[in-house]
């Protein structure tokens, strides 16, 4: 499902307005609540967001011709059902779209991450404006 972005405001006023609007997220999260949380504060912050269950489906969609180039950024939990866990799904990112910025979440920081990690890790739980200024960083 692709959500699109609404004319960007700011969490609180100590927020900075730097947000790329026209910017696409991949978000892959199978908590629905967090999901759908996170979801909403990207939207209001201007970016232009994808929403997935499971890193299945996320792969499934980067596969499809032009996907990958829609992409910016890929926020992806660690830990999901289905078979291909954050991790994965970040490294057959890498290897389909080089450059593509890759965020990943998780309430189990240190569990099932491989050692050679090169990608952004935010711990769970995290503040909205904490996951924005980390986006921000990313595709800045």
């Amino acid at each position: 499902m692709v959500v699109p972005a609404r004319q960007p405001y700011p969490l609180d006023e100590s927020e900075s307005d730097i947000h790329m609007t026209g910017t696409t997220i991949l978000l892959v999260e199978d908590e629905a609540l967090v999901r759908s949380t996170v979801l909403r504060v990207l939207v209001e912050l201007g970016y232009d967001v994808i929403e997935m269950e499971t890193g299945c489906d996320a792969v499934a969609f980067l596969e499809e011709p032009g996907n990958c180039d829609r992409i910016s950024l890929i926020q992806s939990d660690v830990v999901m059902p289905g078979g291909v866990s954050g991790p994965e799904l970040a490294e057959f990112a890498r290897v389909k779209a080089p450059n593509m910025q890759i965020l990943l979440t998780s309430g189990y920081m240190g569990e099932n991450l491989p050692d050679d990690v090169d990608y952004d890790l935010l711990p769970k739980p995290f503040s909205m404006k904490t996951l924005s200024q980390k986006i921000d960083q990313l595709l800045a």
